[in-house]
């Protein structure tokens, strides 16, 4: 199991979001993407979370629950099949709000659009300057997170360029590299087997944030395959690899 982000350390961050809700007049955050709900929530679970300007914050989690209550210190973890429970739990609430702010910088509009009907009377504005500053300021335990793992990054780079020759394909430096991260220790990461949810047959995996994810696969086919990030944005950046099952044809493109 990786180290878990301080109770402390998410309360604090949750108490900046909502001074900054309250100086911008806006009534709740509702924020999806992976990085704010790692920052604001301690967990990478798929889900909203949804932060008002007073009161206590609720991380509505659509998979995987149980990780997210094992992860996050936030007390108000709630399951949900769909973001309409999330418009169904305020009104039993009866709990209005008149504006909120997206996270309109990163938030595809298709995805917007289709969240922005959670709450249809209120009025969208964007959160991203305030998750922004929040962010760019570090805490001390960041700080010493940053120190840390800069300081294995840069051990394993310092012998890096002297694997670098004529002949060495970039997914083979990668795999040397990879693996001497690995004996090192990942940077936040500790060893773990899968979780009761994780088992079995998968198409997709959960990669959590500074850990080094292992699977086994069976092919019956040989030939061409690729893995590949379903965040949209790290797939268009490199985060999609060709492998191949079964010894390569000579004439296999390189």
């Amino acid at each position: 199991m990786y180290t878990l982000t301080p109770a402390e350390e998410i309360h604090a961050r949750i108490a900046k979001l909502q001074a900054g809700l309250r100086a911008a007049q806006l009534d709740a955050a509702f924020l999806v993407q992976n990085a704010d709900l790692f920052y604001f929530t301690g967990s990478i679970q798929q889900g909203i979370l949804v932060v008002p300007s007073e009161g206590e914050p609720v991380y509505f989690v659509r998979r995987v629950f149980e990780r997210a209550v094992e992860e996050s210190p936030l007390s108000n973890v709630r399951r949900i099949a769909g973001p309409k429970e999330v418009t169904a739990y305020f009104a039993g609430m009866n709990v209005t709000f008149a504006a909120i702010g997206f996270e309109l910088d990163v938030l595809p509009v298709g995805t917007f659009l289709r969240f922005q009907q959670v709450f249809p009377g209120a009025k969208p504005e964007d959160v991203s300057p305030i998750v922004r500053e929040i962010r760019a300021a570090k805490s001390a335990h960041e700080a010493a997170t940053l120190r840390k793992n800069g300081k294995k990054l840069a051990a394993l780079l310092s012998g890096a360029r002297k694997k670098i020759r004529p002949g060495v394909t970039e997914m083979a430096l990668q795999g040397m590299l990879q693996g001497e991260a690995i004996g090192g220790g990942p940077s936040i990461a500790g060893s773990n087997g899968p979780l009761p949810w994780e088992s079995g047959f998968k198409d997709t995996v959960i990669a959590y944030p500074g850990e080094v994810t292992r699977l086994k696969a069976s092919f019956d086919l040989p030939g061409f395959f690729a893995w590949h990030c379903h965040i949209l944005e790290h797939e268009d950046n490199e985060m999609m690899r060709p492998y191949h099952v079964g010894p390569i044809p000579p004439d296999a493109p390189v």
